[in-house]
């Protein structure tokens, strides 16, 4: 990939690295899974066959994929026993650990939110599992002032303006962050979780 910097591979990534947090678009292409990608910086394609392609990442106790459909794989039309074959399963196939990724495609305020209360929880001493449970439970919980209060707070200027224009088509609908949709998107997998 022409002037971008493989940070997830040696010499760039020392490793005492153990989390990778990958926020980005990604897409699943059903019919095509091995062209599914998730979206570089400079706006390339990083395809199933690049991830392949990366060295061990043993020293990763945690990749989470903060974009779309990064957890679907397969062709929705087979049921031919690859349907693990996702973005997601092929970091585990370089020797991840576990990888949080999404199902479907996810709303940015709502993951933002997700992602934030992930961390807190992570860092509080939970397992990855009871941060995801956590997590979700309190998008599920927690009124939608106070989780709009604390993406305002938890965002630089500069991106609190880009979430308010994303959120501006649905702030007339008031979105209902405690609906499945914005909180059951991640999964985790892998060992040691």
């Amino acid at each position: 990939m022409t002037n971008s910097t493989p940070l997830l591979s040696a010499p760039n990534s020392p490793t005492s690295i153990s989390h990778c947090h990958l926020a980005t678009h990604g897409q699943f292409i059903p019919g095509n899974p091995l062209a599914s990608f998730l979206l570089t910086g400079d706006g390339k394609q990083f395809t199933i066959a690049d991830i392949q392609n990366l060295n061990s990442l043993d020293h990763l106790d945690l990749i989470v994929l903060s974009a779309c459909e990064s957890a679907l794989g397969g062709d929705p039309n087979k049921l031919n026993g690859i349907e693990i074959a996702s973005m997601s399963y092929e970091f585990l196939n370089r020797q991840a650990k576990s990888v949080l990724a999404s199902l479907w495609k996810v709303s940015d305020p709502s993951t933002a939110l997700f992602m934030q209360h992930f961390y807190t929880h992570l860092a509080n001493g939970e397992t990855k599992a009871q941060a995801l449970q956590k997590a979700q439970l309190d998008l599920l919980s927690t009124p939608r002032p106070i989780l709009m209060e604390q993406l305002k707070r938890s965002l630089s200027e500069p991106t609190q303006r880009s979430m308010v224009d994303i959120a501006k088509p649905t702030a007339s609908k008031t979105p209902d962050y405690s609906h499945p949709y914005y909180w059951a998107a991640f999964t985790l997998i892998g060992n040691n979780l």
